[in-house]
Formats: C-alpha cells, sequence, structure tokens
C-alpha cells in the first residue's frame, strides 16, 4: 500500500458518503486492445451499488460485454496547499476521493431499469419526477449496475 493510502486512508462511512453525494465519476474500462478508456459519468450510489445509464451502444459498453471488470473514481478537489511552501514542488493538493473496482452488468429487467431511472431523475432533477418515464425509453436506455469488489477511500488536507 502506498505511503499516503495508509496515513490518509478514508473511513468506510466517508468512502461511502463521498460516492453518495459525488455528481461525477470517472469509469474506466479495458478496450479491444487492452488500453484503458476512461469516461465521465453521473451516476447513482444506491444499495451498496453503483449505476449509470446512457445511450445502448458504444465504447464502454462494448469494454464491458467484453470485460465485466471496472474501475469506478469520484473525487471532490478543496484547492491547491501553498501555505509554508518554500518552492514550487512544496505545494500540495487538498482532495477526496474513493475508487471503486467491481464487475458490471447490464440491466435487461425494464421494472429494475425504472426504479433505477427514478431514482436518478430524483438525484439529479428532482423537479421531474411526477411526469412519466415513455416505456419505449425504459426499453431503448442500457442500465448498468456495478456490485463493488473493492472501495476505497483517500483524502489529504
Amino acid at each position: 500500500m502506498q505511503h499516503r493510502m495508509k496515513e490518509f486512508s478514508m473511513t468506510p462511512e466517508a468512502t461511502l458518503a463521498l460516492l453518495g453525494r459525488g455528481q461525477v465519476g470517472v469509469l474506466s474500462t479495458s478496450g479491444a486492445d487492452g488500453a484503458p478508456y476512461g469516461v465521465p459519468v453521473h451516476y447513482l450510489w444506491q444499495d451498496g451499488k453503483l449505476w449509470f445509464h446512457g445511450l445502448p451502444a458504444g465504447e464502454k459498453l462494448e469494454n464491458i460485454a467484453r470485460d465485466h471488470r471496472v474501475c469506478f473514481t469520484v473525487w471532490e478537489f478543496g484547492g491547491i496547499l501553498t501555505e509554508g511552501a518554500g518552492n514550487p514542488c512544496q505545494a500540495d493538493a487538498a482532495y477526496v476521493c474513493a475508487v471503486l473496482r467491481g464487475k458490471a452488468r447490464l440491466v435487461d429487467d425494464p421494472a429494475e431499469k425504472r426504479r433505477v431511472f427514478l431514482a436518478i431523475t430524483e438525484k439529479y432533477a428532482p423537479e421531474l419526477l411526477d411526469l412519466p418515464i415513455p416505456e419505449a425509453r425504459i426499453a431503448g436506455t442500457a442500465l448498468v449496475e456495478v456490485t463493488p469488489v473493492t472501495l476505497t477511500g483517500k483524502y489529504h488536507r
């Protein structure tokens, strides 16, 4: 384990709280040639799982179909710390971050998709929660569930 992870590990509760309040994170998958592919996604953390949705085709879904292992990172940047720095190399950053490694799967069940889409709506656009979600949109939108295998959090202030 790297030095900073030992010294600045977040508690499991703080890590889960960060996942819960985060708005955007980076999903990383492995491409067909083995190269990493990272893409920002808005997401939902609920019931111990990570969820995101989008178009039913694309590189991230192709990568997940080939290799269900993913990594997801969310962070909050608190600024650059310069107090007491005698030179630029002594500046540091304030942040909190969570790194989740897990197994992704495409969700097909319409009832499960509707439930999660409503929760995503409640998180990002609660003013639209009373409007209907057309069945065609539920059917035509990909929903991915990520089950965590490991979850770590780190901070610096």
